[in-house]
């Protein structure tokens, strides 16, 4: 798995697909719509596979307990994309 901590043009592509998580819905909603995005899909329509690689309530529950003032970051691969949640509530899509 890589990381995309490296700057863009040393190995790593530039996200696909980048977006904002807001309190509205729950994380797991908004990586959905973000992998959905990518492959140009419906989302309520289609299966992503993605319970297949990550348990999204799981990652809901590291992220509303991840420590304040800290740099925190999640980073699972999917369907061959690469999905990075950060402690700003951002998720970035690779490829």
């Amino acid at each position: 798995m890589g990381t995309a901590e490296t700057e863009v043009g040393y190995g790593v592509s530039a996200p696909l697909y980048e977006t904002r998580h807001d309190d509205d819905t729950s994380l797991g909603v908004t990586i959905i719509d973000a992998i959905a995005a990518v492959e140009e899909i419906d989302p309520m329509c289609e299966d992503l596979g993605l319970y297949e690689s990550v348990d999204l309530e799981a990652v809901e529950t590291l992220f509303e307990h991840r420590p304040s003032g800290e740099r925190w970051r999640f980073e699972f691969t999917a369907g061959g994309y690469t999905v990075i949640v950060d402690g700003d509530g951002f998720v970035t899509v690779f490829e």
